[in-house]
């Protein structure tokens, strides 16, 4: 499944990992530990903390992980990157950083309820559900045209669509194509709104 995510990594290291970050999680979302935990387990290679990030994110869409735990690894994953506090803020002038991050989790949220909806009729999937998903994706990408003021953000955001999905689950290979590309469009912004989260 994540061959062109794991490539030069050891896919049962990631894997070991993954269930020290699922264990955190849930604490974390049960108070019982602080965010900075989970970063402290997070892999410092670049390939693999993305193929954390996307597992993450799969399992989160998936159900697996509640709002509140995976609300969890994203403040874990907050100012890993080094230099963050020195770099110039991707933010127009004015705009509260906690406030696009709070707005992105809220689009993160919703694309789960999103997936959900696809999810009840996989061999199906309506005219309705093609509109719901792109809505979501244009109030997306208006909301990240209208507050980072870098033009690099918002053109990676564009050019996502563009991209290919990645390898798909075994049990999702015997389903409508157009159900699985549907999916994937929503799974991949998930990602990269993930990554506008690191950057802010």
């Amino acid at each position: 499944m994540f061959r062109a995510t794991t490539r030069g990594c050891d896919e049962s290291k990631i894997d070991t990992d993954l269930q020290t970050i699922d264990a955190l999680v849930k604490a974390a979302a049960r108070g019982e530990i602080s965010p900075e935990r989970i970063r402290d387990k997070l892999p410092t290679n670049v390939v693999a903390y993305e193929a954390i990030e996307f597992r993450m994110c799969l399992e989160y869409a998936n159900g697996v992980y509640s709002a509140e735990e995976y609300r969890a690894f994203i403040e874990a994953k907050s100012g890993l990157l080094p230099g963050k506090d020195t770099r110039k803020s991707p933010l127009k002038e004015g705009v509260s950083a906690a406030g696009v991050r709070q707005q992105i989790v809220q689009y993160i949220e919703e694309s789960n309820a999103i997936l959900r909806v696809l999810d009840s009729s996989p061999t199906k999937v309506s005219q309705q559900s093609k509109e719901m998903v792109s809505g979501w994706i244009t109030t997306v990408q208006k909301y990240i045209d209208d507050n980072f003021a870098d033009p690099v953000y918002p053109l990676r955001f564009k050019n996502f669509a563009g991209m290919p999905s990645p390898g798909l689950p075994a049990h999702v290979v015997s389903w409508n194509v157009e159900y699985q590309n549907i999916r994937a469009a929503v799974l991949l912004r998930i990602t990269r709104l993930n990554q506008f989260l690191d950057v802010i």
